[in-house]
């Protein structure tokens, strides 16, 4: 984290956990841009040999690149007392 001793003494532990929380984000950061990186790698590899044109995608998709999507109907049901007040009578 490149703190000195007395720069260690002297900080907040709620300054040291937002410090922390920072350097793991750029951490993850780095190491996504170096698997999205040997993804493009793969790509330009295996793009002479194949017949089709090739996305990065295809080869590999991240978790992080993946969109969450609500399960709706577990939704309508956690929610359907809600829904019974809008409805109309």
């Amino acid at each position: 984290m490149n703190l000195t001793e007395v720069d260690f003494q002297d900080i907040t532990p709620n300054y040291f956990m937002h410090r922390l929380l920072g350097m793991r984000k750029a951490q993850r950061q780095m190491e996504r841009i170096e698997w999205e990186r040997t993804r493009w790698l793969a790509t330009f590899v295996v793009m002479p040999h194949s017949k089709r044109k090739v996305r990065p995608q295809d080869l590999m998709q991240f978790p992080w690149e993946k969109a969450e999507r609500p399960n709706l109907i577990e939704f309508i049901k956690e929610n359907k007392s809600t829904f019974d007040k809008l409805t109309p009578p």
